[in-house]
């Protein structure tokens, strides 16, 4: 019986179905580690989506010429044409993972400066943060915008490639939420709340510039 694909994964998540993933990388020779090292590892780290092993997808996916070859994902497409490359352990990993609730329905969201000042690629993220966290929009475009190294910043460029989401009071459970779940969202570059940032490039790490207590900016990837 066929192994059916459970759900999307993206970099940094954890289950035992990216150790499954892994190890049919490992067998397909696009992750370079010889399957005894694999074994021996620490459970965490195999059943961890780590950046190494999302390369590795990546350039399985671009070999294969799948749908969605650039975005940094495991999906369907992926989960079909790698599964042949599924030993039995991998197998029984991959059933264990537990297929997520459905994302909650929400009503796509206009910024206030208007739909052309946010790129198209993050209208959902945005849409997600006001309709489902219930933010409030602070901004999307913003010429004079820039980084604490005096560069424009991802809001000087037309249209924005970021967005800030503002609310109240500090700490604020809903804008955690939604920073958690901009963390490892394949359009997403970097998100800050408070003293904590994520960045595709670091993962999550603390922010020491301030100035994010009063809202979550989110940077797109491209």
């Amino acid at each position: 019986m066929a192994t059916v694909f459970c759900r999307l994964i993206k970099e940094n998540m954890s289950g035992p179905d990216c150790e499954a993933v892994g190890r049919a990388l490992i067998r397909a020779k696009y992750y370079k580690m010889p399957i005894r090292v694999f074994n021996r590892m620490p459970k965490k780290w195999k059943q961890t989506m780590g950046k190494r092993r999302m390369d590795a997808l990546i350039k399985f996916k671009n070999k294969k010429a799948l749908k969605n070859k650039t975005k940094r994902v495991y999906d369907e497409y992926a989960h079909k044409r790698l599964l042949r490359y599924f030993d039995g352990k991998a197998h029984d990993l991959y059933r264990q993972c537990k297929t997520p609730p459905p994302k909650p329905i929400y009503k796509m969201a206009e910024p206030r400066q208007g739909w052309n000042s946010l790129v198209k690629y993050l209208w959902d993220e945005y849409s997600l943060g006001v309709s489902v966290y219930k933010m409030y929009d602070l901004g999307t475009y913003n010429p004079a915008s820039r980084l604490p190294s005096g560069r424009r910043s991802d809001h000087a460029f037309y249209p924005a490639k970021a967005f800030d989401l503002g609310f109240r009071p500090y700490p604020n459970k809903n804008a955690y939420l939604f920073f958690k779940e901009m963390n490892g969202d394949p359009e997403i570059e970097y998100v800050i709340y408070g003293n904590l940032i994520w960045s595709r490039s670091k993962g999550l790490h603390k922010y020491s510039y301030g100035g994010h207590t009063n809202h979550v900016h989110t940077s797109g990837r491209y």
